[in-house]
């Protein structure tokens, strides 16, 4: 919602120092007027004027509240002296482009015209966030798990606003606005792309800007700007594109892809640099090879090189997000030289043959024309994975027929879209009142066929196979152990659970995927519908419920599940107190808790537990006290402390029984080795690099040579594991 619009004359554009050079660069832009709105004014006679939220070169925001329903809106405006034809034309286009794009990730405009005084104004939607440039200021950067539920969205934005003919050419993370929206149950965190002031518009309008954006013009942000944008030529979508890798590559590594000391010679850089390597321009952090390859298709030099187009782009973030790899690594353009010799006559002659074969084609196309069979469509979901199911050797590769075509080729159906999503609203409040189940039982091939609608409900897969986009017909053997995780779209409709049979669902996954953003913005799901009608699913074994909110009445209908052994709550809107009123705590054989209150009443309820084998209360409030009442579970084998209050004097109480110890984060020294010592039967532990010196985690394998130290290690760490699975492991390699 803020443009950051700062002015720049053409001979000062090689002295902008390096702080500004995320600011948009318009040439030969007029020094503004500014009208200043007192709070409490009333504007247009329908509007209160609340507060200032930001300005720009050109002009103001406003925060405005609608004297009719008392909704908030954001008042854009220009400047009284910047009303002459050129920035009164970008701001009307503006305003038509933001009018004429309904996504859910885009700014609406709901009215535009003149101000008493003859300024231009619209009225759009109000922001309630931070802005990714305000994110990484405090955070640095992000983890790859982030940046790729943000980036995912913004592709979205832009293949909407590509399609309907927008090119924004000023994509930098102060235009990507993270929004809070807390009286939604349903959408989660919601990414916005903002600030549609130097929008190019194609197509149809092109002829109306030819006089107003001129080849050889210069719009954009030097940091952040394609080389085709730099050297002032004409730019199409793909140029957005360039700019969203550079907003992605400083997600990840905290830098720019590329930075001069002044913003002419940043531009300079975008045309002839090329940018380093996530690992490298992060000093050594390891990076799916999948991003490494989509940021740098991204950031091509050539445009024929980069994505073709933002749906290609998403398709490839979202086949990662799903565990699927069809990213194709780019030929580097020293091999393609030093292979390619041309010579003239071979190309002339080529040419022809290539002429005449289109006109070819051409004819027989008019005298035959054929039915062109659409390319396979990919549908997104929101689709947690199943850790269980994540396992290399378990994938079928039959699940998504075409997964490894290049992703130009398929259909990517953005769910986000308004008329996608009111169709399947539409469908599924019909289906939700239709009689009989999803599965069908044949015990002739000892199957269990299920027949879901035509769009998503979510992922259905089993303990040993694969996650599949629950829609279709999907089939399982009988004596397969099924996970589900519904959608959002399922969780907005709780009386579909109904149409499973009560011994359909072993395992269950309630979890708003937006939450995995991890922004200080966590919506929550409709999680007492979901309970109250999922209470018939009797063999269920697994509950696993992350941002929810269940009213303590609806939490205590899982006292329904008696076969439950798997319960797992990661910032669930409960107290330790009301989750301390679960009947069947005795019954677990793995809990798993994450919250940051005091969990005492919850651990008392394990008192000589006989089930409990794995017990985890990572960055839970956890004292030394706590600690006191692991000594009274009996059977305890894997006890997961990271991130607790844990020291020294814990380690007194940890049981004999364990065979893996998470202290990692918690304040343990050298004087908590004896108490390590003491675990006879300890085989793993996970501990941070710098607990321990390297003598001392020596001294400690020595005394227990059959135990396996480990790091803790970070979200992007992980994925190095992958290839190298040892660089977790401390190795004793003394003598």
């Amino acid at each position: 919602m803020k443009g950051n619009t700062d002015k720049f004359r053409g001979d000062e554009l090689n002295n902008i120092d390096s702080q500004s050079q995320d600011s948009t660069i318009i040439l030969d832009v007029e020094t503004p007027h500014i009208l200043e709105l007192k709070p409490g004014v009333i504007i247009l006679e329908r509007y209160r004027v609340i507060e200032l939220l930001g300005r720009g070169g050109m002009g103001s925001v406003y925060k405005v509240e609608s004297l009719d329903n008392g909704s908030t809106f954001a008042l854009k405006f220009l400047h009284k002296q910047q009303t002459n034809d050129a920035t009164w034309r970008r701001f009307d286009i503006e305003a038509k482009t933001s009018n004429k794009l309904d996504h859910p990730n885009l700014i609406k405009v709901h009215e535009s015209g003149l101000l008493p005084d003859g300024q231009p104004f619209f009225i759009m939607d109000l922001v309630q966030g931070e802005s990714l440039a305000d994110i990484l200021k405090t955070r640095g950067r992000l983890s790859v798990n982030q940046a790729v539920k943000i980036f995912i969205q913004v592709g979205f934005a832009l293949s909407y606003a590509h399609a309907n003919g927008v090119i924004h050419r000023d994509i930098k993370p102060s235009n990507i606005m993270l929004e809070k929206r807390p009286g939604d149950t349903t959408i989660g965190a919601v990414v916005k792309v903002v600030d549609f002031g130097i929008a190019k518009l194609t197509g149809k309008d092109e002829f109306t800007q030819m006089t107003l954006t001129k080849t050889g013009e210069i719009f954009g942000s030097p940091l952040y700007m394609s080389p085709e944008q730099c050297m002032g030529m004409g730019v199409d979508h793909r140029s957005d594109l360039y700019s969203l890798g550079c907003v992605m590559y400083e997600s990840l590594t905290g830098a720019p892809p590329l930075m001069g000391e002044s913003a002419l010679s940043t531009m300079m850089k975008h045309q002839s640099e090329e940018a380093l390597p996530l690992k490298e321009a992060s000093l050594g952090i390891e990076y799916p090879d999948q991003i490494e390859r989509i940021v740098a298709r991204l950031l091509a030099k050539e445009v024929r090189n980069r994505y073709q187009s933002a749906q290609a782009f998403t398709s490839d973030l979202v086949n990662f997000d799903s565990g699927l790899d069809t990213t194709v690594p780019l030929l580097l353009k020293t091999q393609t030289e030093a292979k390619t010799t041309v010579r003239p006559l071979y190309v002339i002659k080529l040419l022809a043959v290539y002429i005449l074969l289109l006109a070819l084609g051409m004819y027989l196309g008019t005298r035959f024309p054929q039915i062109v069979k659409a390319p396979p469509r990919v549908h997104l979901a929101d689709v947690p994975i199943s850790k269980a199911a994540l396992t290399e050797t378990s994938f079928d590769a039959r699940i998504l027929p075409g997964a490894k075509l290049p992703p130009q080729d398929r259909d990517v159906v953005d769910e986000f879209a308004p008329s996608y999503q009111k169709k399947c609203h539409e469908l599924i409040s019909k289906l939700e009142k239709e009689p009989g189940f999803f599965s069908t039982i044949d015990q002739n091939k000892k199957l269990r066929i299920f027949r879901f609608p035509d769009y998503s409900l979510g992922a259905l897969g089993a303990t040993t196979i694969r996650p599949r986009f629950a829609r279709g017909t999907l089939s399982f053997p009988l004596s397969a152990s099924l996970v589900y995780t519904p959608n959002n779209l399922a969780k907005a409709h709780p009386r579909i659970f109904k149409k499973f049979r009560d011994d359909d669902i072993e395992h269950l996954f309630i979890k708003n995927a937006i939450s995995d953003l991890d922004l200080a913005t966590v919506e929550f799901s409709n999680s007492d519908g979901v309970l109250e009608n999922i209470a018939h699913f009797r063999k269920l074994e697994e509950l696993n419920m992350v941002s929810t909110d269940p009213s303590p009445k609806a939490w205590l209908l899982i006292n329904n599940f008696k076969k439950l052994n798997i319960l797992s709550l990661s910032h669930v809107q409960l107290s330790p107190k009301d989750i301390a009123k679960f009947a069947n705590f005795h019954q677990l054989k793995y809990f798993k808790l994450v919250t940051h209150e005091r969990i005492t009443d919850v651990l008392k309820k394990f008192n000589g537990s006989k089930n409990l084998r794995n017990l985890c209360v990572a960055k839970c409030n956890v004292t030394d006290e706590d600690a006191k009442l692991f000594s009274d579970i009996p059977n305890l084998e894997q006890l997961e402390l990271r991130s607790t209050q844990v020291t020294d004097k814990g380690l007194r109480y940890m049981p004999m029984t364990l065979k893996l110890l998470d202290i990692s984060y918690c304040k343990v020294t050298k004087a908590g080795i004896p108490d390590i010592v003491r675990l006879k039967n300890l085989r793993e532990l996970f501990i941070d690099r710098d607990r321990l010196s390297s003598s001392e985690m020596h001294s400690l394998l020595r005394l227990c040579p059959r135990l396996n130290i480990q790091f803790a290690i970070t979200g992007e760490e992980k994925h190095m594991l992958k290839d190298n699975p040892s660089a977790r492991v401390f190795h004793d390699s003394q003598p």
